[in-house]
């Protein structure tokens, strides 16, 4: 390997390997250790997408992630509770003019799920 090394302290089979096979003897060397703090900063990524904001966050904070915790009170209380509204996209292409979504909102779980119902082409002969 041809790295040179610094060993300041061994057991008896290796001092004695050493001292057959190099010829080298050791002399234990005292090496004084100080207390080193290593201030370690935990920034939590960035949401990438996957699962939950919730999720992600909660599988940076622990080795074993545990799900987040939900307000059952308010899941409750907003159990089949949502508000639907109905959108159209606003664009420059005249593709686009005619499309229509459905914005839905869950109170419960403050998700929300946009859909675009299926329409039938018309076409202009």
């Amino acid at each position: 390997m041809n790295r040179p090394f610094f060993l300041y302290d061994c057991d008896t089979f290796t001092r004695s390997y050493y001292h057959q096979r190099y010829g080298a003897v050791f002399n234990q060397v005292p090496v004084e250790l100080g207390e080193r703090k290593v201030e370690v900063r935990r920034e939590i990524p960035s949401y990438n997408g996957f699962g939950s904001p919730q999720d992600s966050k909660q599988n940076c904070l622990s080795l074993i992630p545990q799900p987040p915790k939900k307000d059952v009170m308010k899941m409750l209380e907003n159990d089949l509770k949502i508000l639907r509204y109905a959108a159209v996209m606003e664009s420059r292409h005249p593709e686009d003019k005619n499309r229509k979504f459905i914005i839905s909102y869950s109170l419960a779980k403050d998700e929300m799920q946009i859909y675009e119902p299926h329409q039938r082409k018309r076409w202009n002969h």
